[in-house]
């Protein structure tokens, strides 16, 4: 839903390593209801109207547990244009009903948006090359089955900075029973401290030659020093794209089995520095590894 609010924007330019980074920020009006469902249609219709050019890759782990909120991203994202490959990975599933799942999710009203594929992968990073590799949109961006992301927000962001970047980079929010905190970027410093990969849209040409290592955590860590982001065009928008959730028992970061894949992402982050902020992530991976030891004692 998009908010009651008109954005007016007005980029700062600055310079990093020679490279351009654009720094969006929003400045908002008053608006009645009837001016923003206008907006809402508006972006509906030119959605529709346009060649699509995001796509969203969606590795799924569990189906069977993600597929309430799977199902609510999908049909978010092709109403407002977003392309979405949902990779059902057949090595992490532990339900006896995968089948009528999967036909599920298949036979949502998806505007012709949607591919359901499937694989034995048993780790994120594969699953994600793999869809990756089927995505033919100019843009492509990385979400995780059990969040939420701001699908008419990053419709029209890809939209408004299309011509100018090669990555777009928006804010998000953590959620969980209590509360929603709200984590802010405006440099690749930021990115190093607080990664939040599924908030950023890459464009599919500049990334084209990069992989996810094959590995269950860390591997969006490792994707980020790969790409180089200090050498692509960079927009920094302050909206929010993404809504990261906490509460999922499921999810890989409350596994102290997988977090103990995160030593070798220290190897291969220490073997692979390609910019200043790596050692960021160092620090970070670090500190989710001590949390695992400390867990499993």
């Amino acid at each position: 839903m998009l908010p009651r609010s008109k954005s007016i924007v007005r980029s700062l330019r600055v310079k990093v390593r020679k490279k351009e980074i654009i720094t969006s920020k929003s400045y908002t009006c008053a608006q009645d209801e009837e001016e923003t469902l206008a907006m809402s249609r508006d972006l509906k219709d030119e959605s529709s109207s346009k060649s699509q050019i995001l796509t969203a890759v969606i590795p799924v782990a569990n189906l069977h547990a993600n597929i309430a909120n799977l199902k609510k991203t999908i049909e978010s994202a092709t109403e407002f244009g977003i392309r979405v490959i949902a990779v059902i990975d057949l090595a992490a599933q532990n339900d006896s009903g995968l089948e009528l799942c999967i036909e599920e999710i298949s036979n949502l009203s998806s505007h012709g948006l949607l591919k359901v594929t499937q694989g034995s992968f048993g780790n994120p990073g594969s699953a994600r090359n793999f869809g990756k590799s089927l995505s033919e949109t100019q843009w492509v961006t990385f979400w995780d089955a059990d969040d939420q992301p701001s699908c008419s927000t990053i419709a029209r962001s890809v939209r408004d900075h299309s011509n100018e970047a090669d990555a777009i980079i928006g804010n998000y929010e953590t959620i969980n029973s209590k509360s929603c905190r709200k984590v802010t970027s405006r440099s690749l410093i930021d990115i190093g401290i607080n990664p939040g990969f599924w908030r950023i849209l890459f464009r599919l040409e500049a990334i084209k030659n990069v992989e996810f290592p094959p590995l269950r955590m860390g591997e969006d860590q490792l994707f980020l020093v790969r790409c180089h982001l200090e050498r692509l065009r960079t927009v920094f928008t302050n909206e929010v794209f993404y809504r990261y959730n906490l509460i999922n028992e499921n999810r890989l970061s409350n596994n102290p089995l997988a977090l103990q894949e995160l030593a070798s992402v220290i190897r291969l982050l220490e073997n692979e520095v390609n910019f200043r902020e790596a050692s960021e992530y160092i620090k970070i991976i670090n500190f989710r590894l001590k949390i695992s030891q400390m867990r499993t004692a």
